[in-house]
């Protein structure tokens, strides 16, 4: 499920105004650019998943020098803590409040998946690892977590843990090579997105694999699909009013020849028996990338989508909102531009009481950057300095697949976690300028 913020947004990051010299006074929504300060504050910072906290304000977390980073923010917009921990690869949409108080960060350490858990106040609880699962992703479950990625020696796995860690089922199904969403559906079964194929083999492919798995991780059923010379990467699912399943991301053309190679961000709508009822691809320059996808209240969609500002020039990519309808049809399109970045790239987007908040992470200057921004539901920032431009262009067209059934095979995949010492947190400070 997409989290809810709860408390009015009037009060996040009011304080910041003063705290770190920017903005112009409006403090409903907000842009807010984060850079280390100190020793290390050059090299690698970004911001890979975003959450409200218990208390109604939010946590970030993300990566800074290549250690796992974490802030946590007060309602009213105080920075209330922050450390790096562990080495991390990263953190994909892994950072989640736990019932207690506390807050899960679930990522990519050493060559195996690993669970952080952290008390309110940011010290280490304890961290498991879960060696043999090469982590992807992570989506809440009703009953603690799911992780996913690939396993040791080739196949794709899907681990459920409770909050507290401990494996619930983990489960390896065959001919494909990774595991990367999850969706709970309303009768208690998982709905599962894998991927197959190389996007470096003769054939140039990548497919998506579709699962349907029990509450106890067993495979009930499965369908891939695909296209030749295409690179397939789902980003985000959820389900639509008729709780069927929309999923979004994008699919790569001729991968691996330059002078043909079109991205573009696609949607599909698939029933609980993994037939595709509708797919459509969103085409504006050459490059345009999905990264997640959540319902709008009114029935239809809107897709975070990285998004260049020229064709010749689609290394200038950045954070775009798009707004579709029930049907798909694309209503609006915001894009949003950090003076000076030469990219920004948004991972994770909430609905909050007021419109929607992202997290992402930027380069500038030879250095990466985090940032989170917050918009109403037109995706507008009143009053901001932050560049938010209406996108005229874009058009949708019908996308032809090809299902195959090769039957994918679901395995009991051994996995204990190992529980190590408290990693021991590392304080850093940042500046943090609000736009």
């Amino acid at each position: 499920m997409i989290p809810r913020i709860k408390f009015p947004l009037v009060a996040l990051f009011a304080l910041l105004l003063t705290a770190c010299g920017g903005g112009n006074g409006n403090t409903d929504y907000f842009a807010l650019q984060i850079k280390p300060t100190g020793s290390g504050s050059s090299g690698f910072a970004g911001m890979h998943a975003v959450a409200e906290t218990p208390e109604g304000g939010m946590i970030l977390a993300g990566r800074r020098s290549g250690d796992l980073w974490a802030m946590k923010f007060s309602p009213e917009g105080n920075l209330l803590w922050e450390n790096t921990y562990l080495k991390t690869f990263f953190v994909y949409k892994g950072i989640f409040p736990l019932d207690d108080g506390g807050f899960a960060a679930i990522g990519m350490h050493e060559g195996s998946a690993f669970y952080l858990a952290l008390e309110s106040n940011g010290s280490v609880r304890f961290l498991k690892t879960y060696p043999g699962l090469f982590y992807e992703e992570v989506s809440r479950a009703s009953n603690g977590f799911y992780m996913m990625g690939g396993v040791d020696f080739g196949g794709a796995g899907l681990v459920h843990i409770d909050d507290a860690g401990n494996v619930l089922f983990a489960s390896e199904f065959t001919n494909l090579d990774t595991i990367t969403r999850t969706l709970e559906l309303p009768n208690g079964e998982l709905f599962v997105v894998g991927e197959k194929g190389n996007p470096y083999s003769d054939d140039g492919r990548v497919d998506l694999g579709l699962l349907r798995v029990s509450a106890q991780g067993d495979l009930l059923d499965s369908r891939v699909i695909g296209r030749d010379r295409m690179v397939f990467d789902a980003d985000g699912l959820h389900l639509n009013a008729d709780q069927q399943i929309v999923m979004a991301g994008d699919m790569e053309h001729g991968f691996g020849t330059p002078e043909a190679v079109l991205v573009e961000p696609f949607r599909l709508v698939i029933n609980s028996n993994l037939d595709v009822l509708s797919a459509s691809t969103y085409r504006f320059f050459k490059e345009s990338r999905a990264f997640d996808i959540l319902p709008t209240n009114d029935g239809g969609s809107l897709m975070l989508i990285e998004l260049g500002e020229i064709d010749s020039q689609h290394t200038a990519l950045h954070p775009t909102l798009v707004k579709l309808d029930a049907a798909g049809a694309m209503q609006w399109k915001k894009r949003y531009q950090f003076p000076d970045s030469k990219k920004t790239a948004g991972w994770q987007l909430l609905q909050t009481s007021m419109g929607y908040l992202f997290a992402g992470l930027g380069y500038e200057a030879y250095d990466y950057f985090g940032f989170a921004i917050s918009t109403d539901f037109s995706g507008v920032i009143v009053d901001s300095d932050l560049s938010v431009v209406d996108v005229s262009f874009g058009t949708r067209s019908s996308l032809s697949l090809t299902t195959y059934n090769n039957p994918v095979e679901g395995l009991p995949l051994t996995m204990e976690p190992i529980v190590h010492q408290n990693p021991i947190p590392v304080a850093t400070n940042s500046q943090l300028t609000r736009y």
